[in-house]
């Protein structure tokens, strides 16, 4: 039968190197947020200067067009 080993609690260097390393993952994050976010904007302002304006309709003439009469 195993004998009952007392669990080893992390020391407090390990808390800090832990806490450093949730730290830079955290600005990692925010930096590629704001990476994101400003290529977001980037696109939709492309968006916006590449639309072209809507294409005037032909009027309709009320007769129809010369090429659907019948003799």
């Amino acid at each position: 039968m195993k004998q009952h080993q007392p669990k080893k609690h992390p020391t407090r260097r390990a808390y800090a190197s832990a806490l450093k390393t949730i730290r830079v993952q955290l600005q990692t994050i925010e930096s590629q947020s704001d990476t994101i976010l400003r290529q977001n904007q980037f696109m939709v302002m492309m968006r916006m200067k590449d639309r072209r304006p809507a294409r005037p309709r032909k009027p309709e003439v009320p007769w129809g067009l010369p090429n659907e009469w019948v003799n």
